[in-house]
């Protein structure tokens, strides 16, 4: 189909729950492996990573997960962030999203995230759980903590 070669797949990280496949690099590389695509990317999720027990809330966890990551699958595949913190515990294995800094990841995660030289530049989407204003409250709580310009460009 002709216009499948102009459209990106891609695969989510996922927390762990259930027996999911997804949770850790090794996982995510054997599902995408196989297509070899410019066409497959992965969506990169904080609140399932750090549930599947990256610590990304720690500045050594998250370098050690983002270099791991480029060097099973490389930087380059992942394409999104969402952005999101986890109402359960580290290494829960549970899928539960909570506000941006209300959560076990904290702020100090998500300033490792806006901050650094390859993410800063990727798209973030807030999925955070829906509640009267929380949407402006998350994204100024974002915004904060950017200090990289580029970066802070993705919240007004």
């Amino acid at each position: 189909n002709v216009s499948l070669r102009n459209t990106t797949f891609l695969v989510e990280t996922l927390a762990g729950q259930k027996g999911e496949i997804g949770k850790t690099t090794q996982e995510i590389k054997a599902l995408i492996q196989p297509f070899e695509s410019e066409n497959i990317g992965v969506c990169l999720d904080t609140c399932h990573i750090y549930s599947a027990g990256y610590k990304i809330n720690k500045e050594k966890g998250f370098q050690d997960y983002k270099d791991e990551f480029d060097t099973l699958i490389g930087l380059d595949k992942i394409k999104v962030i969402h952005c999101n913190d986890s109402k359960t515990p580290f290494n829960s294995r549970k899928d539960r999203h909570e506000h941006i800094g209300k959560g076990s990841i904290g702020l100090k995660g998500f300033e490792f995230f806006l901050n650094d030289e390859y993410f800063c530049r990727l798209p973030f989407i807030l999925e955070t759980p829906k509640q009267g204003n929380m949407d402006i409250v998350n994204m100024e709580k974002l915004r904060s903590l950017t200090l990289v310009s580029n970066s802070r460009e993705k919240f007004k």
